[in-house]
């Protein structure tokens, strides 16, 4: 039934506002807040862009290779505490649109949009944190349709990324089954495809592969998701402590996620100092 339909291709984030529900007895400018955050013409301003008459709709010049430039349409949207932030690969902007619309997406086509979206939840995540505001999400990439004032989405990419977003025990965004495979397949061409090398390494620095001693994404169903953002909750162990628990008492369920986002975060700073230490050997 889907290809009856005029479904584009792009990717989807949906990130959410853990404890949204009673937040205004605990932040006033809530509101105020989610939309500051939000404003993606800070966050992506090394980006080429064509029509920047609206804040919150941009189309994006990614430069892949010399040959052939693609353009990419990104958009944010904010319903209720749900922050949605799509991108699609522009029907009119590819000369073999046609001719390859039926195909499986490639790795590579799927890594433009990867960085994308990490460059702009990652910094999302990183501002509402320091906000007292705290977001867990996916991603995923496939085949979409929305309506014209977005607020109404039909499609795999959509179904499987809603299923997803809340899904986990933590403050964090995942990439869901099917886009981990595209992520496979672009991390197993690296070593013999230097364009693939060149987007797996910018994929790189937002998305991480999170299993290291029994620690993994911590999900409700008990699923295996491979894939997380990295991004950084500021302040030293104890400021990061009394800003989680300045939002909502440490019940049982919101302490274990916020556990669980610690131990990531050790995680992530423990492979940042690692590299920092490999640098640092090779220049020695």
């Amino acid at each position: 039934m889907e290809n009856m339909v005029n479904f584009q291709k792009g990717c989807i984030t949906f990130l959410d506002v853990l404890g949204w529900r009673g937040i205004y007895n605990q932040k006033t400018t809530a509101i105020e807040e989610l939309e500051e955050i939000t404003k993606i013409d800070e966050i992506v301003e090394d980006k080429k862009y064509i029509d920047r008459t609206e804040i919150l709709k941009k189309k994006v010049v990614m430069e892949s290779n010399q040959q052939q430039k693609e353009i990419i349409d990104v958009k944010l949207e904010i319903i209720s505490d749900t922050i949605v932030i799509i991108s699609e690969t522009c029907a009119d902007c590819s000369k073999n649109e046609d001719k390859d619309k039926d195909k499986i997406f490639s790795p590579i086509e799927v890594s433009e949009h990867l960085e994308i979206h990490g460059k702009i939840t990652q910094k999302i995540m990183e501002n509402s944190s320091k906000k007292g505001l705290f977001l867990r999400g996916a991603t995923s990439f496939g085949n979409y349709r929305s309506s014209d004032n977005n607020n109404i989405f039909i499609g795999n990419a959509i179904d499987e990324v809603a299923d997803w977003y809340e899904n986990t025990e933590w403050v964090g965004c995942v990439l869901t089954p099917t886009t981990e495979i595209y992520f496979d397949e672009l991390r197993t061409l690296k070593n013999n495809n230097l364009k693939a090398k060149d987007h797996i390494e910018r994929c790189e620095k937002y998305w991480c592969e999170y299993q290291h001693n029994g620690d993994k994404i911590p999900v409700k169903s008990g699923a295996n998701l491979r894939y997380a953002l990295k991004w950084k909750l500021y302040g030293g162990q104890l400021e990061k402590i009394k800003l989680l628990a300045s939002v909502s008492p440490l019940t049982n369920a919101i302490a274990n996620k916020y556990l669980n986002t610690f131990k990531y975060m050790s995680y992530l700073d423990k492979q940042s100092k690692g590299m920092s230490d490999n640098k640092q050997l090779l220049t020695n």
